[in-house]
């Protein structure tokens, strides 16, 4: 995934589902990586709308699995609010004068600040503690996440290379499957 993404994990220690998708054209790993992710990825979408939607149910159903496009990895999601929906990084981290773990930093009280050049006096606040949803979900559902994502990816790619095998033996393989294997 990119260097600015949030949260990502990979794949390394399954040596076996390495060894089955370096075998497979890329064309062929990159349509079963998606699928894949976008399959496993829904319990951190379930949790990710639970915790939204203590917060604005609005935000809560903005929050959809996206794919990304133009990354230098074969399959990368986007789980969180739509364009219209920016506001739910000001949730998920809190704004104002908050510091770490909901810490109020001085001063308490609000206060109206006024300048030089201004029209009307800005009345500040205290802003409000980050109510994270993002993170929890994350870190509930990482490691079942990545578990069953490899134990399928590995069931999908044995029917793949199964169903590949019989279609050759049977002289129906499609034009499709012949150009994905470069035949």
């Amino acid at each position: 995934m990119p260097s600015n993404s949030w949260f990502q994990f990979d794949l390394e220690g399954s040596k076996e589902l390495d060894r089955m998708l370096r075998s497979m054209p890329a064309s062929v790993e990159k349509t079963q990586l998606k699928a894949g992710l976008r399959k496993n990825a829904r319990p951190i979408l379930k949790d990710m709308k639970k915790g939204a939607g203590e917060f604005s149910q609005e935000l809560a159903g903005s929050i959809k699995i996206r794919t990304m496009t133009g990354v230098r990895v074969p399959a990368a999601l986007s789980i969180g609010p739509d364009m219209d929906h920016w506001w739910g990084y000001l949730v998920e981290y809190g704004t104002g004068i908050y510091g770490p773990k909901r810490t109020e930093i001085l001063p308490k009280k609000a206060s109206v600040m006024s300048a030089p050049g201004l029209e009307h006096p800005i009345r500040s606040s205290k802003g409000f503690a980050a109510h994270p949803f993002a993170r929890p979900a994350w870190e509930k559902n990482k490691f079942k996440v990545r578990e069953n994502f490899i134990n399928d990816m590995i069931t999908t790619m044995e029917k793949f290379a199964a169903r590949l095998l019989k279609q050759s033996y049977s002289g129906k393989l499609s034009k499709a499957a012949k150009k994905a294997l470069g035949l």
